[in-house]
C-alpha cells in the first residue's frame, strides 16, 4: 500500500475501509466539581473498555487523494465562491498575520521583554506541521519518519456507511463508552475564508483494512 501511495501525485477518487482504535481515558470521573472547585475523586470509575479497546469501523466512498498545492487549491476555491481580494490576500498572508497577532499579544503581556527576547521566544515556541509529505497521497511523521498516513479530503461526491464500533469483536453502541473518550481537537479551517472548507484528513496506514483505487481493490492483512 505504501509503495502505491508514494507514487501517486494526481487526483484520484478512492474508497477506504478503516478500523481505528479510539483514544480513551483511564477513568470516567477522575475529577469532580465540589462547591465550584475541581477536586480529585477518591473513588473514580475505572474504564472497563481500556484494556481491549474500542474500534471505530468506517467505510468512506469517493474521497479525494493526490491533490496538489494546498494554497493554490484554497485560492481557486475562494475565487469560485466570489470572495473579495482582501479575503484572498488574508489567506495568502495568514502565517504573517498570525505571527504579528502573536507578537502583539506577547508584547502586551510581557512589557519587560525586549524585541530580541520576544523574537527568540517565538522562534523556540512556534508550532510546526507534524507531518512531512512523501507524495500528494502519502505523508510521514516528522518526529520518527516511521509512521505513514493516507492524505485525503471529503468532496461533494463523498458518501459513507454509518460508523460502527466494536469491543472484543462485538458491535457496541457509542453511548456505552462515550463518556470515556478523550476530547479531540477539531480544526475549524476558518483561516481559509471558505463557506465550504477544504478539510484535509489523515489516516494511519496501519488502520486501513481495504482500499479501492483505479478500479483495484486492495485488502490489507497483518
Amino acid at each position: 500500500m505504501k509503495s502505491i501511495l508514494e507514487e501517486n501525485n494526481t487526483n484520484q477518487f478512492i474508497s477506504v475501509v478503516s478500523k481505528t482504535p479510539q483514544n480513551m481515558n483511564k477513568w470516567l470521573d477522575y475529577w469532580l466539581m465540589v462547591e465550584g472547585s475541581k477536586k480529585k475523586n477518591p473513588n473514580p470509575t475505572l474504564n472497563p473498555f481500556l484494556e481491549s479497546g474500542i474500534y471505530k469501523e468506517q467505510y468512506k466512498i469517493d474521497v479525494l487523494t493526490g491533490f496538489g498545492d494546498y494554497d493554490n487549491i484554497i485560492v481557486n476555491r475562494l475565487r469560485k465562491e466570489g470572495k473579495s481580494e482582501q479575503v484572498i490576500n488574508d489567506f495568502i498572508n495568514r502565517h504573517e498575520i498570525k505571527k504579528e497577532e502573536w507578537r502583539t499579544k506577547l508584547m502586551e503581556q510581557n512589557p519587560e521583554m525586549s524585541d530580541d527576547e520576544i523574537e527568540e521566544y517565538m522562534e523556540n515556541n512556534k508550532k510546526e506541521v507534524w507531518w512531512t509529505p512523501i507524495s500528494n497521497s502519502l505523508v510521514t511523521d516528522k518526529k520518527t519518519e516511521s509512521k505513514f498516513y493516507l492524505r485525503y479530503v471529503y468532496t461533494e461526491r463523498t458518501h459513507s456507511h454509518p460508523d460502527t464500533f466494536t469491543f472484543e469483536g462485538n458491535e457496541v453502541e457509542r453511548g456505552i463508552f462515550e463518556g470515556y473518550l478523550t476530547k479531540k481537537y477539531t480544526d475549524s479551517y476558518s483561516s481559509q475564508g471558505l463557506d465550504h472548507t477544504f478539510n484535509i484528513q489523515m489516516c494511519d496506514l496501519d488502520h486501513i483494512v481495504e482500499l479501492t483505487m483505479n478500479g483495484t481493490k486492495y485488502i490489507l492483512t497483518n
